[in-house]
């Protein structure tokens, strides 16, 4: 039935429908990080200044972007419900912006910048549009705690194939096109792109029919004392959001894991080459990381029945800081203890990723009950700007370590100071963010009883059907 929400499981085109937005949100993202920097300064010949001015303008707008989104979605009354109604309409938007923003016409220098500037401005603006309605999708499709855990599985498995695409593809698709010319490849590749971007969301949009409450529905269905977010003022949402203690202890442990993933991911190569000596286990260990966190996520569900999401999030983070142990141990001596090392990582890693978001999900609840408030849009808006902090944070600290060990980009061999930071950031890093983490769930964990109790729901999987 239209807006009907559902307890049972969901049909199998539903989870591919959310899957297909989740290819699409993570589909540009791969795209920018891995080629929009190299796009600028190598293909179109922008001053590097220039382009990561550009860059940074944009990330600070995103920033600043993902709040106010949040609130917006969560006013939205259209009858498509307020998460599809984003979806239905900046679909189309999104892909012509996506080719728009890597099709530079040949203007003069300070036209082009200005073209650039613009076109990603815009490109990052609509992204925002589906990418916060996207985060709160599987809270509006169902109010089943397994089910939600399926979508996370879904999801996970699902964004593997951007990034093989994105990959693997891409340059290929460049030089296909561009015989040549790389301006022109890349135009035409992101053309392609860009339609597979929108007609990803356009899926997800017309796959989850029936799902997504229209704003009368939801007014209809509240409970005694509930208010729905589209009658909140903007006060009411920030004392809703400032008394969900839920939601504000998961992002600051949203924070340090994008903090950790920063200042590791940037360093990766780093330590591969001058500690191991060996940049082609990059290839392998991405190869174990893919195979095992597909059967750490497949074996999900009977463990998160048993455990509930804040404890499997802390059993991930228990993994991660054994594995980080064993190497500091090990010292990665060998390319085998590496690879076993990483792989076990990533297990806990994919545990860890899928729970986080299960438990911002719970937060939505844990305000819904304690607070009468259903912020939905705004506590996933929090939960990616989280991320974003995170991610700048860890940015900033990784440059200024390299600074502080005085590494010199290109001079071979690296000072001993430099090989025990990389080792450091690799190995030590993890296992004391993780164990950082670990701890902040624990306090989570009796947040989550709280919910269960409040929910009256008793203890833990009561909420999680067989």
């Amino acid at each position: 039935m239209e807006g009907q929400i559902r307890s049972g499981r969901l049909p199998v085109g539903v989870r591919l429908a959310y899957g297909a937005g989740e290819i699409g949100k993570n589909f540009i993202i791969f795209i920018n990080n891995m080629f929009m920097l190299y796009f600028y300064t190598d293909v179109i010949r922008l001053d590097p200044g220039a382009a990561a001015g550009i860059i940074f303008t944009a990330r600070i707008w995103d920033f600043l972007n993902d709040p106010l989104m949040g609130i917006l979605c969560d006013k939205t009354k259209a009858r498509e419900g307020k998460v599809r109604f984003w979806l239905k309409y900046c679909s189309v938007p999104g892909g012509i912006l996506l080719f728009l923003s890597y099709f530079v016409p040949a203007f003069a220098e300070k036209w082009k910048v200005a073209w650039v500037f613009a076109m990603y401005l815009l490109q990052a603006t609509v992204s925002t549009m589906l990418n916060v309605p996207m985060n709160s999708l599987a809270v509006r499709l169902t109010d089943s705690a397994r089910e939600r855990v399926v979508l996370g599985q879904f999801k996970n498995i699902m964004t593997i194939l951007p990034d093989l695409v994105v990959n693997s593809l891409t340059l290929p698709l460049v030089a296909l096109f561009g015989r040549g010319d790389e301006r022109r490849g890349f135009a035409l590749c992101m053309a392609l792109y860009g339609a597979a971007y929108g007609a990803s969301f356009l899926l997800c949009f017309l796959g989850t029919r029936g799902y997504d409450l229209s704003y009368q529905q939801e007014r209809s269905l509240a409970k005694d004392g509930e208010r729905v977010s589209q009658d909140l003022g903007f006060g009411d949402m920030l004392r809703g959001v400032w008394g969900n203690r839920y939601c504000l202890t998961v992002m600051a442990a949203n924070i340090l894991y994008l903090i950790f993933a920063s200042i590791q991911g940037s360093s990766t190569v780093h330590y591969l080459k001058y500690n191991l000596g060996n940049t082609d286990l990059l290839a392998l260990k991405s190869m174990a990381g893919v195979v095992v966190g597909i059967g750490a996520t497949v074996a999900l569900v009977p463990w998160v029945k048993r455990l509930g999401n804040a404890r499997a999030a802390t059993a991930g983070c228990a993994v991660i800081v054994a594995a980080e142990i064993a190497r500091v141990i090990l010292k990665d001596s060998t390319a085998w203890y590496y690879l076993l090392g990483t792989a076990a990582e990533g297990m806990g890693l994919s545990v860890f990723s899928l729970m986080i978001t299960q438990c911002m999900y719970d937060s939505v609840e844990y305000g819904r009950y304690r607070n009468g408030v259903n912020l939905q849009a705004v506590v996933m808006a929090l939960a990616s700007f989280g991320q974003q902090v995170g991610s700048a944070v860890g940015a900033a600290i990784a440059g200024l370590l390299l600074d502080s060990v005085g590494y010199v980009s290109g001079s071979e061999p690296i000072t001993k100071r430099s090989a025990d930071l990389f080792f450091a950031e690799n190995v030590v890093a993890p296992m004391v963010i993780f164990f950082v983490i670990g701890l902040i769930f624990l306090v989570v964990d009796r947040m989550e009883v709280r919910l269960r109790k409040m929910k009256g729901e008793g203890g833990y999987g009561v909420g999680i059907e067989s």
